[in-house]
């Protein structure tokens, strides 16, 4: 429904094992909270005219932390570990529905893998926490997809 407010299971997350123009979406799987924050660069516009400042938005940061199970030979973990280490890109994808679906949409860009953070509790699975930012320099600027089939 589209009324109905989507909770975090309903969301998914991809990095593309094809290219920009033919993308072959692969899911992250075991992957458990993830948080898109998204915020704007100030310029302070305060003046001695006014004893409130004031501020305009510049450049937006943009980035994706999420945590996933820490598990060799997958596939993914291994590609997303391998970026990092190497300091290569990967191109990712977020959506709030399956990437087959009409109308899904989210951020879709080319990424460095800049955190890659294991944790190995007593009690608890091995996770790692992983953040993708935009790279510089790549082909295609980061965006908000829809997909449209």
């Amino acid at each position: 429904m589209a009324d109905e407010p989507t909770t975090g299971l309903d969301c998914y997350a991809y990095y593309n094992a094809g290219t920009y123009a033919s993308p072959s979406w692969t899911k992250i799987p075991t992957l458990k909270d993830a948080q898109l924050p998204s915020q704007f660069r100030k310029a302070d516009g305060s003046t001695r005219d006014s004893t409130v400042g004031t501020v305009k938005p510049t450049i937006r940061d943009m980035s994706v932390n999420f945590t996933m199970r820490r598990t060799r030979g997958n596939a993914v973990f291994e590609v997303l570990r391998a970026a990092h280490y190497a300091r290569s890109t990967v191109e990712v994808l977020f959506l709030d529905d399956p990437v087959a679906t009409a109308g899904a949409e989210g951020p879709r860009f080319t990424a460095y893998v800049t955190g890659f953070d294991e944790s190995e509790p007593m009690t608890e699975f091995s996770e790692v926490s992983v953040t993708v930012e935009p790279a510089a320099g790549a082909a295609n600027a980061p965006e908000w997809h829809t997909v449209s089939t």
